[in-house]
């Protein structure tokens, strides 16, 4: 599982995003404890891509709901959570290669990977003798597919069923619900144009770009919400409380790059 050819076919457009919300590649951990705290980064379905960095804390609930409702065994969950911290082990291997790579190299491995064909890691799981078919048609079902039907999955949190729980609660409504997701689409979409620029950018264009995206200030999410006139500064409050603490709640961007829509 872990062939050169398998993690060539896993990664499909790995740069580093500055622009929106966070895709950091931290390891999904190799233990129950610690799988919580961590993420993949992308599986496909028949092609297409579970969004990287579907919500891992959303996806260990799902998991330890599946052991419950007796699906899934715990040392089958057990087994997928290693399954997935190898697959991104692998993936952040490969990227120390890319990362010595030569201009020409890189810019040949990232076309090599648009042709790529994509594995599917519920046929990974199910080859490998992990979880039978049934089960993994279970485990589909209950993770949050790619951009087609949920272009608001970008981060690692599972924002869609937070938000939902609070327009039931009536701490936020649907039209406001609907604009956050608008907004999230839209910082989604310059990140998108902003990488495109990346990988026209020279080797010295790009480390020069990286290098002052670090020093860049970090802007908060929720407060570029409250300054587009989207939410309050009390709803906001209300909505950090909702999500967890995570680092992709703060986006590193150019203050111009803020959107001012109402």
């Amino acid at each position: 599982m872990k062939s050169n050819k398998l993690v060539m076919k896993l990664m499909t457009g790995v740069i580093i995003a500055g622009v929106t919300l966070s895709t950091s590649g931290t390891a999904f951990a190799g233990t129950k404890d610690k799988a919580s705290s961590t993420t993949t980064k992308a599986w496909t379905q028949n092609g297409k891509e579970y969004k990287k960095g579907f919500s891992e804390e959303s996806l260990k609930t799902q998991l330890d709901n599946l052991v419950k409702s007796g699906t899934i065994t715990q040392a089958q969950e057990d087994k997928i959570v290693e399954f997935m911290n190898e697959k991104n082990e692998a993936r952040k291997t490969e990227m120390k290669k890319v990362g010595n790579m030569t201009e020409e190299e890189k810019k040949a491995y990232f076309e090599n990977q648009k042709a790529a064909e994509k594995v599917d890691a519920f046929k990974e799981l199910v080859g490998a003798g992990i979880i039978n078919q049934e089960q993994a048609d279970k485990i589909k079902a209950v993770i949050p597919q790619g951009r087609e039907n949920k272009k608001w999955m970008k981060g690692r949190i599972d924002f869609k069923t937070i938000f939902d729980t609070l327009v039931k609660s009536g701490k936020i409504t649907q039209a406001q619900e609907d604009k956050i997701i608008e907004f999230m689409n839209k910082k989604e979409e310059a990140r998108k144009t902003e990488m495109e620029k990346i990988k026209n950018m020279t080797e010295e264009e790009r480390k020069a770009y990286f290098q002052e995206s670090k020093s860049k200030e970090k802007t908060d999410l929720l407060s570029e919400l409250v300054a587009a006139g989207i939410i309050n500064q009390e709803e906001a409050d209300i909505v950090k409380a909702a999500l967890p603490q995570h680092k992709e709640l703060r986006v590193k961007q150019q203050k111009s790059a803020v959107p001012s829509q109402k």
